[in-house]
Parts: C-alpha cells; sequence; structure tokens
C-alpha cells in the first residue's frame, strides 16, 4: 500500500510539473514583444546600447534596428540579443534620431536617441585678465615675478583628456594602465598637438596648428577658434585660478594625486576637489603638456601681454606634476623642466 501511494504521488507530481512546463512555454511562444526601456538616450559612436523588455526572440534574419528609417542594423551584428535584453554597439554611421525595433519583421516600438559626435568631456567658459606669473619660493627658473595679461576669454576642459577619449580620436591608446576614465599619458607633446587638430575637426572648429606631417614642425593660426594646448601662462592663470597662492587649497591631496597618496599610479579624474575655477587635476595625476618651449631664463625677457613662449628649444614645458611627484613639484608655479613622459598627459583650451 505505501508502494502504491508513493506511486500515486510520483504520477500526479509529473502532470502538475508538466501542466506548468506547458503553461510556461505557452506563455514564452505566444508572448508579444515589448521594449520596456533603453538604458540611455545619450550616446556617441563606439558606446554601447542596451535595450531591455520581452520576447525579443533570438537572432534571425528577420529581427532588426532601423534608424532614422534607413539604417538597418541586423540581430546578428548586435555586440549580443535574447529574449529580454539586447546590446547594441553604436557605429560611425548611425547618427541623431529615431530608433525602430523590429522583431520578426513587425515593428515594435522606436525611441529617440540623441549620439554625440565622440565620447562625452567636460568644458567651462574662463574669464582672464591680469595675474601675477611666478614665485619666489621655487627655483629662479619662476623669477623675476611678472604682470601679465590675458586677454582672450578660454573654453577650457575642466579635466584631464580621458584615455577613452583620445582612444577614440586618435585610435591608439599610450597609457601604461589602461581605463576609460583614467587621464592619457605616456603622450609625445606633438601627439598632444595633433589630438587637438583631430577633435577640432570633429567638433567642427577651424584649426589652430598647421602641422608638416613629414617633419611635425608646427606653426599656429593665434586666431582660429579650434583646440590647442594651453600656454605656459594660461595654465598658471587656470592653476592660480583668480589668486596668487602656490596651492589650490591648504591640504594639497585634497585637491591632488601625487606621491603622498597615489601609489604611483593615475587615478580617475576629478576623483579630487576642483580648484576655484572649478577645474580638476591642476596639480598631480599627470603632468600636463603646454604649447611653450622652455627656457630657464624665459621669465626675465617674457612679453607682459598674451606670450606664447620662446621661439626655440630643446624641449616643452609641461606643468602641474604628476602622480610620483612631491609637494614641492606640484605647486602652481613650479615649471619643473625634468618631468618624463611616462607621467605626462594634457588638458585642452580654445580661444573663446
Amino acid at each position: 500500500m505505501k508502494n502504491f501511494a508513493l506511486y500515486i504521488f510520483l504520477i500526479a507530481s509529473s502532470l502538475l510539473l508538466f501542466a506548468c512546463n506547458a503553461e510556461d512555454n505557452s506563455v514564452a511562444g505566444n508572448g508579444k514583444p515589448v521594449l520596456l526601456k533603453v538604458d540611455s538616450s545619450y550616446t556617441f559612436p563606439s558606446d554601447t546600447i542596451i535595450f531591455y523588455g520581452s520576447f525579443f526572440g533570438s537572432i534571425n534574419s528577420n529581427s532588426f534596428f532601423k534608424f532614422n528609417d534607413s539604417i538597418i542594423v541586423k540581430s546578428n551584428q548586435c555586440l549580443s540579443w535574447n529574449d529580454s535584453k539586447i546590446k547594441l554597439i553604436i557605429g560611425d554611421s548611425i547618427k541623431s534620431g529615431k530608433l525602430f525595433l523590429y522583431i520578426d519583421s513587425i515593428l515594435i516600438d522606436s525611441a529617440n536617441i540623441n549620439i554625440a559626435n565622440t565620447p562625452p568631456y567636460n568644458t567651462k567658459e574662463i574669464e582672464v585678465s591680469k595675474f601675477s606669473m611666478g614665485s619666489l619660493y621655487g627655483l629662479d627658473d619662476e623669477l623675476p615675478i611678472n604682470e601679465i595679461t590675458l586677454s582672450k576669454n578660454l573654453i577650457v576642459s575642466t579635466c584631464e583628456i580621458h584615455q577613452r577619449l583620445f582612444e577614440f580620436v586618435m585610435k591608439t591608446n599610450p597609457s601604461i594602465l589602461k581605463s576609460d576614465n583614467f587621464p592619457v599619458y605616456n603622450i609625445d607633446w606633438i601627439d598632444a598637438i595633433k589630438f587637438c587638430n583631430k577633435l577640432s575637426t570633429i567638433d567642427g572648429f577651424d584649426l589652430y596648428y598647421n602641422i608638416n606631417e613629414t617633419t611635425n614642425e608646427v606653426q599656429i593660426n593665434q586666431n582660429a577658434k579650434g583646440w590647442r594646448l594651453p600656454t605656459e601662462a594660461e595654465w598658471e592663470y587656470l592653476a592660480k585660478s583668480g589668486n596668487d597662492n602656490d596651492f589650490p587649497g591648504n591640504e594639497i591631496s585634497n585637491y591632488s594625486w601625487n606621491s603622498s597618496n597615489s601609489g604611483m599610479m593615475p587615478h580617475s579624474i576629478a576623483t579630487k576637489l576642483p580648484n576655484q575655477f572649478g577645474i580638476y587635476d591642476m596639480n598631480g595625476n599627470v603632468a600636463e603638456w603646454c604649447w611653450d618651449y622652455y627656457q630657464s631664463d624665459y621669465y626675465k625677457n617674457i612679453e607682459d601681454s598674451d606670450p606664447i613662449g620662446p621661439n626655440f628649444g630643446n624641449k616643452r614645458v609641461a606643468r602641474g606634476g604628476s602622480f610620483v611627484d612631491s609637494k614641492l613639484a606640484l605647486r602652481n608655479s613650479s615649471r619643473n623642466p625634468n618631468q618624463i613622459k611616462e607621467t605626462i598627459g594634457f588638458r585642452i583650451v580654445r580661444n573663446k
């Protein structure tokens, strides 16, 4: 009797399980595809957008996206496609507009997407004025102190150029430790110049630099609105942010990744406090290329209005100190000519 009762129980359990599976399969097979949400309506080429929903089905030749009712991205061209989630890489040919999702050749839903030209980077306008360039507390190359007048307001990147943007524009990344949100570094001065021109082209600005691709000689067009490196004077003005202090605050490590807190490696941009202009990482993280040639006695003959540096030299200026530097090299006025390429990145400016 016990065996008979167990037999009946097993039969009933099997029938119940079969009924549940049949019900589930019926729902899965007959459910209507629904697009529930898109993870972001703002994106850029090379970014990945994720679409969430239900009953998308599997990859097949009759499921696809249309962009602006013309460009078709088939399901097998997506990064992944399953019943509830689709990952789509934004290609260079896809522009802003309306996205249409088709499942088994049937239009399911649409969404508006805004595709930027590049990965995002933040900028702000800085109003310029007179300031004292140099310092009594540094080396001889910071003397004498000069009253400098800057006459053109600046649009400046509030952060050092990050690796994702550099790699998108230049199709390479020379950085030793690679992470999208780390500043790009280990970079030659000429490659920072070439980046400025390429980004200017993408953003629709006239080029500030004329580059001889054979010799890498560079001439400037001072009336152009394109992206460029700051001059040494502009860099120091941005770093001092409206005062003559050599540091952005009393405790430099609140504003800076340096030898005392960095672990001798760069860190993600904008993870320390900004200076009074709202600009991040002017002191530390990575040093920053400027336009100027370096000369130790430059301040003895510097122009008092919009100086652009000496006409010649053996090396270019990198300012701000880096993740391997101690406090002395992090000063706003420091002109340390011995920064090594493996610690140098850059930020960009353009004329208003």
